[in-house]
């Protein structure tokens, strides 16, 4: 477990995602040109009520990253685990965890259930492991049901 990491609020405009970009889309995820591509054009800010999007930061340099949206494709009060990321490097060092744990602290206060959608196997299991349930849905493969704060 790597232990010389924090995690903080970033913005997700501009130029340092992309090597994380670099890195996913070689191992032929195109998630985070996605990502990209939504913040370019305005569709995705992470700027909403409740929405969040989280760097993980070692040694100075951005080594993960994921957000928090209130989910499109269904009504009521949902959020969207989006665009997570860790560099292979810092991988099975509890990164990714600490990232999904700080994004669902942060929806508590927002969203009573958070859903996503994979369609990697490990990462299926990574999300399982954390308590996510499975699910049959188009637009989603799990969800975890959050004690929202009011």
């Amino acid at each position: 477990m790597m232990e010389n990491f924090h995690i903080k609020p970033i913005d997700p405009h501009g130029q340092h995602l992309e090597h994380l970009s670099d890195e996913a889309r070689q191992d032929g995820y195109f998630f985070m040109d996605r990502l990209a591509a939504e913040v370019r054009s305005g569709e995705n800010g992470f700027q909403r009520p409740g929405e969040c999007f989280l760097g993980a930061i070692a040694d100075g340099m951005l080594i993960g990253c994921g957000g928090l949206n209130r989910d499109p494709y269904v009504t009521g009060v949902v959020g969207r685990l989006r665009h997570l990321y860790v560099l292979r490097a810092y991988r099975k060092q509890g990164i990714g965890a600490a990232l999904v744990q700080q994004l669902l602290e942060h929806s508590k206060s927002s969203f009573e259930v958070v859903r996503l959608r994979t369609s990697d196997a490990s990462a299926g299991l990574f999300y399982d492991a954390l308590g996510f349930e499975r699910v049959e849905h188009q637009s989603a493969t799990h969800r975890l049901f959050t004690k929202l704060r009011h």
